[in-house]
């Protein structure tokens, strides 16, 4: 049985409650706590690591990949670096190394975005498939309006202690649990983020704008509901006094932009992609091993 993995910064959940059509699934989760864009950017990353190994795109969990890499990088910067003659060995590493990578720096650039856009991520797609156009599954996030004027630090402690109950209750959910049934060979992922058109974009941005996209009707669709209520007059943080002047500056509550009602909502995709990869083995023993 496959383990499941829990992790932290998470708001709470009341309840979940599924609608299944004919190829896609529904899942609502309930959210009491303050959603901020930090907590949703980590809730979205969480669900990415999750599934890169879940769909097989990688042969082992998130934090086992993270950790053979950080290890063989230390031993390679290391004065005394361990070596290896063995070629396979070595381009395992390279495979991993760089499907790490791509992971990390996709999940970076979307909590830059989930800050810096805020309310104007409206959807964030997971595809799994040789193209966006041609998927295997889709995996879709509907991000709600999110809270606005917070001061992300005061809300740490509790989106820690609510972490593992959101991550049960959904990754243990019964419409959760028959979507990680299918399985495909390894394949690439793609993520894609909805966006309000006012959003300018960045020339540093990983995500760049795509025309005309759609999620192709014929394909395997989970949708991730993230029902929360924008409390508008709830700014709890607003009410904190700073004595200090020199944090002044640092603790200030963020001003969210206003946007127009006619603006358009287009899609960005990243412009790096997973490709999966399976483990190798020498003699029985996985490669990671030998790093």
């Amino acid at each position: 049985m496959t383990p499941l993995l829990f992790y932290f910064n998470y708001p709470s959940v009341i309840g979940i409650k599924c609608a299944i059509k004919k190829n896609e699934v529904g899942i609502d989760i309930k959210i009491t706590d303050v959603l901020t864009p930090l907590a949703c950017g980590f809730l979205v990353n969480e669900i990415i690591k999750y599934l890169v190994y879940q769909k097989s795109q990688i042969p082992y969990p998130y934090n086992w990949l993270q950790t053979v890499v950080a290890r063989k990088r230390k031993s390679m910067e290391s004065h005394n670096p361990q070596t290896t003659n063995n070629l396979l060995v070595e381009r395992h590493y390279k495979i991993t190394s760089a499907a790490y990578d791509t992971v990390e720096e996709i999940m970076s650039n979307i909590k830059t975005e989930f800050k810096d856009s805020i309310q104007y991520i409206k959807e964030v797609l997971i595809i799994f498939g040789a193209t966006p156009y041609t998927p295997k599954e889709v995996f879709r996030i509907n991000v709600p309006v999110l809270q606005e004027n917070h001061i992300e630090a005061n809300h740490i402690k509790s989106m820690q202690k609510s972490q593992q109950k959101i991550l049960r209750d959904l990754f243990l959910s019964q419409d959760w649990l028959k979507a990680m049934e299918s399985n495909f060979p390894t394949t690439n992922m793609y993520v894609m983020l909805k966006k309000h058109q006012e959003d300018l974009q960045k020339d540093e941005s990983l995500f760049s704008l795509i025309s005309n996209y759609n999620i192709p009707t014929n394909s395997n669709c989970v949708t991730i509901n993230l029902d929360y209520t924008n409390e508008t007059g709830h700014v709890c943080c607003s009410n904190i006094a700073v004595f200090n002047d020199s944090l002044n500056v640092g603790n200030k509550c963020p001003q969210i932009p206003s946007k127009s009602s006619d603006s358009k909502e287009l899609w960005y995709q990243a412009k790096v992609y997973l490709k999966g990869f399976k483990d190798c083995y020498i003699n029985k023993v996985s490669a990671t091993e030998l790093f």
